[in-house]
């Protein structure tokens, strides 16, 4: 049963203590989008192709984005969600962790049960612990 992507802007927002759903919103948003530039294009396809339109099309504007990340935060993940949510590191990573166990949900494991070496090892960490 898939969620609109309201309620699950809300579910983000309230699983994860966020203050608003504008920030619930951008936190979802940046971690997709962080998420897509970060696996190969046909993972994030993929996916995008399990979720709501809504929530795929933050994964498909990762796949489109034109610039490349910043080399500083290219191998960081966290740190690539932090900077574009106005988070602090730890709190990135939390958020990221509960927008993937959602997501996960959503994508009826589509997440969790991508292969080993197919997601990157930070991202791996957090989908893997998003799913405890």
């Amino acid at each position: 049963m898939s969620v609109h992507y309201a309620q699950l802007a809300r579910l983000v927002q309230h699983r994860a203590r966020i203050a608003s759903p504008a920030i619930a919103d951008r936190a979802t948003s940046a971690t997709l989008r962080a998420l897509a530039e970060r696996v190969p294009d046909t993972v994030a396809a993929t996916l995008a192709e399990r979720l709501p339109p809504d929530l795929a099309a933050h994964l498909r504007d990762g796949l489109e984005a034109s610039g490349v990340p910043d080399p500083a935060l290219a191998d960081d993940f966290v740190a690539l969600v932090a900077e574009r949510t106005s988070l602090d590191a730890p709190r990135a990573a939390s958020v990221a962790r509960t927008v993937f166990r959602i997501v996960d949900l959503e994508s009826g494991g589509g997440l969790a049960s991508r292969p080993r070496g197919v997601l990157p090892e930070d991202v791996r960490d957090l989908v893997a612990r998003s799913s405890r």
